[in-house]
């Protein structure tokens, strides 16, 4: 498994185990599609050779973090 998907895991298992214990208090996580930075290009230079007219850019991946926080907790808790 490589660093970013080992990383990505972990930091979803994480913010799971802190809610189970906060009580009043919710974590949420996102991922915000894949985008054109310069990490991705470094670490997966195949990927990104592949993919790249496809990927967003990090404005368009931000977007999603932004509607998290404006929409309010009725949508977030909705079964969608």
């Amino acid at each position: 498994m490589c660093m970013y998907s080992r990383e990505a895991l972990l930091q979803g298992a994480g913010a799971a185990t802190a809610e189970n214990g906060a009580e009043g208090v919710g974590f949420y996580s996102m991922h915000p599609g894949w985008a054109d930075t310069d990490a991705v290009r470094a670490a997966l230079p195949g990927f990104y050779e592949t993919l790249k007219a496809k990927l967003r850019s990090p404005e368009m991946g931000s977007d999603t973090v932004a509607w998290l926080c404006v929409v309010g907790t009725i949508m977030i808790h909705a079964d969608c």
